[in-house]
């Protein structure tokens, strides 16, 4: 069990290194299994895009979990990278938080903006 976290944990980080006493096999056994979410979709709040690990949770829609109802983004050149990329219509995207969260009413929001504006 020890192991498959590990792994787990290795995979989803991306930069982390496996330990050798992980075969091959248990990392396909924990790779081949699929999560399935059979709960109501929280609606999440996007706050900046600025940091570019933003990735995981705009393309996270497709797992079931949650429904990305609101992106504040004040650089809209940036924003209209990232709803291209991602699918999101421009017209979800807002200036600020308040005006966000008035608009969609998020249950929860991320934080990908700058680090100093998280306090």
């Amino acid at each position: 069990m020890l192991n498959k976290i590990i792994i787990s944990l290795a995979i989803s980080l991306g930069s982390c290194a496996v330990p050798d006493k992980v075969t091959k096999e248990t990392v396909k056994e924990v790779t081949s299994q699929s999560y399935v979410y059979e709960g109501e979709q929280l609606r999440v709040g996007v706050i900046g895009l600025v940091h570019d690990h933003v990735g995981w949770i705009l393309g996270r829609e497709k797992v079931g979990d949650i429904e990305i109802v609101g992106i504040v983004e004040p650089n809209l050149e940036l924003a209209n990278r990232y709803c291209k990329k991602y699918g999101y219509p421009i017209g979800m995207v807002y200036s600020t938080l308040e005006e966000m969260v008035g608009a969609v009413q998020p249950e929860a929001v991320t934080a990908f903006n700058m680090i100093y504006d998280h306090l």
